[in-house]
């Protein structure tokens, strides 16, 4: 059965995330093949996804505490993932692009225009 797959992108200057951005895609298979299916795409992916503002919901904490809203650092972004939280990063984008609950995804921070791979999560 195919589902709708998500190659999601942190475009990330500075330590901060100033951008996402989104692939939808189609595809049948096990979890890990469609999982392998969306790291192949990923450079690809990449230079065309969609972009979207970082939701308003987050704040930059600048020096002299100014706030700026719709940015994040990514070692904050990092601990939403640890404790499972990530989906909610993306919930606008979700919706937007039509995705089930709990979608299949694949997140790449791309750091300074360059893709970074931190780690591969197997799903359980």
């Amino acid at each position: 059965m195919q589902e709708k797959l998500f190659n999601l992108f942190l475009f990330v200057t500075d330590d901060v995330i100033r951008e996402i951005g989104a692939v939808r895609h189609k595809c049948g298979g096990t979890d890990a093949e469609k999982l392998a299916f969306l790291q192949s795409q990923v450079a690809t992916d990449f230079p065309i996804a969609k972009r979207y503002p970082v939701p308003n919901r987050y704040i930059l904490v600048l020096p002299k505490g100014i706030k700026t809203r719709g940015l994040l650092r990514y070692q904050s972004y990092v601990q939403l993932a640890a404790v499972g939280k990530q989906m909610e990063f993306f919930e606008e984008i979700f919706e937007e692009l039509g995705a089930a609950h709990n979608p299949l995804m694949c997140v790449t921070p791309i750091v300074d225009g360059h893709l970074r791979i931190d780690g591969i999560e197997k799903l359980s």
